[in-house]
């Protein structure tokens, strides 16, 4: 599959109301992110010859991308309750199989294929596709998930918090990062063919968020599932030269007075523009006003700051 057209012939293909099965079900502005990139458009913010940035919204590409997901939307190729999916529930339709496409990062390729004992052949990963003539791009994000910050407290507190962090970023391959992966041997894995495979209990314990406050950069590897490995390798090995990076990335501003509440009435209406309750050009004046409000201004400040 290599272009927009691909793309809606497969959806066409996967779709299957009468026996319960749609192409997509995630809810708008999550897959979105594909057609963004599908379409060619900024990741996040462009950097212009002359040095100014341009805001992927204050594209025409932008739109061209959001009235392909309304047309996806009204040919049906979307569960029915695709605006109210949460994110729990967009997971559940795709592994009980109602759906057949799913958009997340790639953590979630290696837990569909390790939690739920699935390979590699029955859930892969798309590469990215463009507009018929076009070449296909890829957005990276920041490559930061979050920052974890400490509070100025007694010393010996903030002392016994940072040997908690250095703890939970313990690098690849050493025993704190395998009791934090792997947990304990005959409980939550057991060793097959040398390498650790995840118990059901291991699995549930594994899946708790506490390793979201501190972790090591990212190692392929999986004990359960090395094909997965090779074909991860395989597709950022494929993705890697359609890279396009947001210039704006490590770069810090003071953000505009309702920076927030502006972008989040852009991202509403993403969602509803799609479910057809927010008209094409309604949708133009949300994203006007937004420039009008905080992106001009935030623009000056990124252009100061970036030189």
């Amino acid at each position: 599959m290599k272009t927009t057209d691909d793309f809606r012939d497969l959806c066409a293909e996967l779709t299957a109301p009468q026996s319960g099965r749609w192409a997509m079900g995630p809810f708008g502005p999550t897959m979105m992110l594909l057609f963004w990139a599908a379409f060619g458009m900024p990741n996040n913010w462009r950097l212009e010859s002359d040095g100014t940035l341009t805001k992927d919204w204050e594209t025409d590409k932008y739109f061209a991308a959001v009235e392909y997901h309304l047309e996806l939307s009204k040919q049906g190729y979307f569960h029915p309750d695709f605006t109210g999916f949460s994110v729990t529930q967009a997971k559940q339709a795709f592994s009980s199989g109602t759906t057949a496409l799913y958009m997340d990062g790639l953590a979630a390729w290696r837990g569909f294929v390790e939690q739920e004992r699935r390979t590699v052949d029955e859930i892969g990963a798309m590469l990215p596709f463009a507009q018929p003539g076009a070449d296909p791009v890829f957005h990276v994000s920041s490559g930061i998930f979050g920052i974890t910050a400490l509070r100025q407290d007694d010393p010996a507190v903030v002392q016994d918090r940072l040997r908690l962090l250095d703890f939970l970023a313990a690098p690849f391959g050493t025993e704190e990062w395998f009791l934090l992966n792997y947990g304990v041997e005959g409980v939550d894995h057991e060793m097959t063919n040398g390498l650790p495979v995840l118990t059901d209990k291991g699995i549930e314990e594994i899946r708790t968020m506490f390793k979201f406050i501190g972790a090591p950069p990212g190692v392929m590897f999986s004990g359960q599932s090395p094909e997965w490995v090779e074909a991860q390798h395989a597709w950022a090995a494929a993705v890697i030269p359609a890279i396009i990076p947001d210039p704006t990335v490590g770069v810090y501003i003071e953000p505009v007075e309702d920076t927030t509440g502006a972008l989040q009435a852009v991202y509403d209406a993403v969602a509803d523009v799609t479910a057809e309750r927010v008209s094409i050009g309604d949708f133009r004046k949300i994203t006007e006003n937004w420039t009008e409000k905080v992106g001009n201004e935030t623009r000056e400040r990124l252009q100061e700051a970036t030189g």
